[in-house]
């Protein structure tokens, strides 16, 4: 099932800013705590904690890209999705893209949009595509500023019986035209999560390489970006098809995560299972630093009171392709 968010331009340029002495209430309370603080390890090399960092991210300038994962916890909650969108638009800085994962599909049928994905991508003005996985209300989507030029999804085969709680999995994927920069492909992923289903996760993980893979040889991209929910601590062994290339062919994944935990109980995350990956021609590609947004929860548009918009922290990358990248850059077509 496939679902489309409303296609109103977003005109104005957003800088990302953090701790730079803004005085709205959401601006302060966004920043981590003092036992949690703000990461931003840009490849300077700068020590993590509270570091100011100014980022273009409401644009492709210069070849940069922002681009967050969020598990969204099958929440179906419009006022909170209005309010992590004004967060995001006004606070934070609005990413390019947003990798959806735990997305919830098959609401209401008087509503604009049946999938909660589609609803965020309609408080920002932005576009939304998703899947959900086969015998299930739950799925993954992909939300982006840029206009989809193709999509496609991969119900993956690997799976655990359904008596050992094993559940159908997708992966799904968009390429945009993004100027200055090419065409840009985007997948991503929620993998299996229970405990012993490693092998599966790392079956999962090599279908959708594949798939990528072949897409890529097909269609060679200027920049591609894999993320997701892997339920994988960092460094474990089932990452090991991202960097074999017999599995990705042409694609050489960047890994700038950080060992920073991103799931637990909300605003207190314990475990790292949500990753972001990029790839380009020649390698020519700068991580500009990595965040996990609204530790401290984020406000009510009434500024009421907080709520956290999940048990994950949402993980915000930024990236920027050098010039002997962009020069490379495919063009595109819509297909």
């Amino acid at each position: 099932m496939k679902a489309g968010g409303k296609f109103a331009p977003v005109a104005a340029s957003v800088v990302l800013l953090v701790g730079m002495g803004c005085t709205s209430h959401r601006a302060i309370d966004s920043a981590y705590s003092a036992d949690h603080p703000v990461l931003w390890e840009p490849a300077t090399g700068d020590p993590a904690g509270k570091v100011t960092f100014v980022a273009q991210v409401q644009t492709a300038h210069a070849g940069r890209l922002a681009v967050l994962s969020y598990n969204m916890q099958h929440r179906d909650r419009p006022r909170e999705l209005a309010a992590f969108a004004e967060t995001l638009r006004e606070v934070e800085g609005l990413p390019d893209f947003i990798l959806c994962q735990e997305v919830l599909f098959g609401l209401h049928k008087t509503r604009d949009s049946d999938n909660t994905a589609a609803i965020l991508a309609d408080e920002l003005g932005y576009h939304a595509m998703g899947t959900d996985r086969r015998g299930s209300r739950e799925g993954v989507a992909i939300v982006s500023r840029y206009p989809f030029t193709f999509y496609d999804e991969r119900h993956l085969k690997a799976r655990t019986s359904p008596l050992l709680f094993g559940f159908a999995r997708v992966s799904v994927m968009g390429e945009f035209i993004v100027a200055g920069i090419g065409r840009v492909r985007v997948v991503t992923t929620h993998l299996a999560y229970q405990p012993w289903e490693g092998h599966v996760r790392r079956k999962q993980l090599d279908e959708t390489l594949a798939w990528l893979a072949e897409r890529e040889a097909r269609e060679p991209a200027a920049v591609t970006i894999f993320g997701g929910d892997f339920n994988l601590r960092p460094g474990a062994p089932e990452f090991a098809p991202l960097f074999d290339p017999r599995v990705t062919g042409r694609l050489r994944f960047l890994d700038a995560n950080t060992l920073m935990p991103t799931l637990g109980w909300p605003g207190h995350p314990f475990k790292r299972v949500d990753y972001i990956f990029v790839s380009a021609p020649y390698d020519n590609v700068r991580f500009d630093g990595e965040r996990l947004l609204f530790a401290e929860g984020v406000w009510y548009n009434d500024g009421s009171r907080r709520f956290h918009p999940s048990d994950h922290l949402p993980v915000l990358h930024g990236y920027t392709l050098t010039p002997t990248a962009l020069a490379a850059a495919p063009g595109g077509t819509v297909e």
